[in-house]
């Protein structure tokens, strides 16, 4: 089970896809979730492994699959094989149409070729003759789920941008970073089987490019009696990084974890998670990363937790208001479900915490 999605947003095309495994056999052994650890799948489907889904098969050829994995991975193959250097959308036609493989019904393609323009398309092995021009297009067990949160709260409205280009990445960087968001916190993607973080690539008006790294932090904002604000730190790092055929997601944990776990680095405390290439050849000219990378990044996404101190969630938010006075509440609900914070309050308590979890999480891989 899976989620691809083909969009623009202030005209630049982008493409997001999430990593998760799933399977309906109810004899199958869910594999355990770092971004999830008390979560084993449910009736319908258990997380039994994680793959990449989203290439850049050259400049300005974008592609993503969802489906049956190993007829997909073929299909994928030979597109690479293909068009590494140059495609036209009559060459991709012809030859997922000729294409023979097993289960061929069982996949679904979609991605950007930008050439004079971009052009969105949608093949489904079901219509192997038929590869559609599309706006925009969802596929995949979480399509509605991801649609429901990509059209509400945009929040590039709240921010002075000089490009489109920016607006754009900013955009969809709070996608990408709101599934592993929901992924760690309420769990609701995964009762849409899809997640285990999410990737970006996104066109730049030349070519296709991935976001290259970007690290998450998660707290809890509490709010008290008084009504005033404590920040409560989820004691959790998470960094994805691209190395172009290979991406990945590194879960820090602060304290003992059990060492026996999937994918746990012995020393550090650190799950990380390796999304390889289809092309096995590839995978072993890749310089694979077996030591945790650093979360310094040039983009840090915090998903934050509003909460009364009885308990009771008001809910996750994606914005934090650039306005503040003293006569300003703590917080703010408004009815499209975001919420505002006193941004004087929250930053006060926020920018310490954060300080002290990033430099604590530095000096642990350094070893001081």
């Amino acid at each position: 089970m899976t989620l691809l999605a083909a969009f623009k947003n202030n005209g630049i095309p982008m493409l997001i896809g999430d990593f998760l495994v799933s399977t309906s056999s109810k004899i199958a052994k869910p594999m355990f979730m770092p971004t999830a650890p008390k979560y084993s799948g449910s009736d319908m489907f258990k997380p039994i492994n994680y793959v990449k889904k989203i290439y850049i098969i050259n400049n300005k050829f974008a592609i993503g699959f969802t489906g049956k994995l190993n007829p997909a991975r073929y299909i994928i193959k030979k597109i690479k094989d293909r068009f590494s250097k140059k495609v036209t959308f009559s060459e991709l036609k012809s030859l997922l149409f000729n294409i023979r493989c097993a289960y061929k019904k069982d996949v679904e393609l979609t991605g950007w070729i930008c050439k004079k323009r971009p052009l969105c398309f949608h093949w489904s092995g079901k219509n192997p003759n038929e590869l559609k021009i599309v706006s925009d297009c969802f596929i995949g067990s979480g399509k509605d789920h991801f649609k429901s949160m990509h059209n509400s709260g945009d929040l590039t409205k709240y921010v002075n941008f000089k490009r489109s280009f920016d607006k754009a990445l900013f955009f969809g960087l709070t996608k990408v970073s709101s599934i592993l968001h929901g992924e760690m916190t309420t769990g609701e993607n995964l009762h849409h089987m899809y997640g285990l973080g999410a990737e970006l690539i996104i066109w730049n008006g030349v070519e296709f490019s991935y976001i290259k790294k970007v690290s998450f932090i998660f707290v809890e904002a509490v709010i008290n009696e008084n009504n005033q604000i404590n920040i409560t730190l989820i004691p959790c790092v998470c960094t994805y990084e691209n190395f172009e055929s290979l991406s990945l997601l590194q879960i820090y944990y602060e304290g003992k974890m059990e060492s026996d776990l999937l994918n746990l680095h012995p020393t550090t405390n650190t799950f990380i998670m390796h999304y390889e290439s289809i092309d096995n050849r590839e995978i072993k000219e890749n310089l694979r990363k077996t030591e945790p990378v650093s979360p310094e990044s040039n983009l840090w996404f915090t998903g934050v937790i509003v909460k009364y101190s009885d308990g009771t969630s008001l809910g996750k938010i994606r914005m934090i208001s650039a306005k503040s006075n003293s006569k300003q509440k703590s917080f703010v609900c408004f009815k499209n479900g975001l919420i505002e914070l006193n941004v004087k309050m929250f930053s006060d308590e926020y920018s310490s915490v954060i300080f002290q979890m990033k430099e604590k999480y530095l000096d642990f891989l350094n070893g001081r």
